[in-house]
């Protein structure tokens, strides 16, 4: 472009066709509205000095890395992939959603786009294929999104079966030694004291009746302690069956 219209590198360049060009900051500031104010549309002017409609243009053929402008939208070439009739329809077409509904994109954070003496900001970005894509105003959430796919429930285990509590085997061996556990008591020696006192004073010369009364005695309590540990053990274990 330097070459074909005669400007110098890093001169801001106008190009409204072949012989008709503004270069530099003033002839630019002081004249670009007025040109633009008197043309219906032009061609797109290529850098080997010709120009072409731009529905007929291929956008990947464009050079290095333009910028190209509509409105409040702006394409940004990154790569030399892109379909040029999906990005022509995106600066174009007002309905977006539309026109991205059978196109693969990824949804991107929008850049400041650099412009002579500031920047410009847009409120959102896509990139598609090697280009990148930024517009003013509302998003794309016309959209279909893909319904969110519920997780699957977590296996919950088996309830484990309750088990019957145990009952003790108590055994005849078991039952005696309780007996006679329970047997020897303060209260029993209490009373089996008293008891031989009792004999002892009414006829101390015997002392063989002293000692059957205390085996009948022992042995009664035994006996009792016994039979009642007996019955109680069977009581319990009827009841937790």
């Amino acid at each position: 472009y330097v070459s074909t219209y005669h400007t110098g590198y890093r001169i801001p360049l106008v190009i409204f066709g072949q012989d008709k060009y503004l270069s530099d900051h003033l002839p630019i500031a002081n004249n670009v509205s007025e040109i633009i104010d008197e043309l219906d549309s032009n061609r797109c002017p290529l850098i080997d000095g010709s120009a072409q409609d731009f529905n007929d243009l291929d956008l990947n053929s464009l050079p290095v890395y333009p910028k190209i402008w509509h409105q409040e939208k702006v394409l940004i070439k990154t790569g030399p992939q892109g379909d040029s009739e999906l990005l022509k329809a995106l600066l174009i077409d007002d309905n977006l959603a539309d026109v991205l509904k059978d196109a693969e994109f990824e949804t991107i954070e929008p850049i400041a786009v650099a412009i002579p003496g500031g920047e410009v900001k847009f409120d959102n970005g896509i990139l598609v294929d090697d280009w990148i894509f930024q517009w003013k105003g509302e998003g794309i959430g016309t959209l279909p999104e893909p319904a969110p796919v519920p997780p699957e429930p977590a296996p919950v285990p088996p309830e484990p079966e309750p088990t019957p509590p145990e009952v003790a085997n108590l055994t005849l061996v078991k039952v005696l030694s309780l007996a006679a556990a329970d047997a020897v008591n303060p209260c029993a020696f209490a009373v089996l004291l008293l008891m031989l006192v009792s004999i002892a004073a009414y006829n101390p010369g015997n002392r063989r009746s002293i000692l059957y009364a205390g085996l009948a005695f022992i042995g009664a309590v035994f006996a009792m302690y016994f039979v009642y540990g007996l019955l109680l053990i069977k009581f319990y274990q009827k009841s937790s069956s």
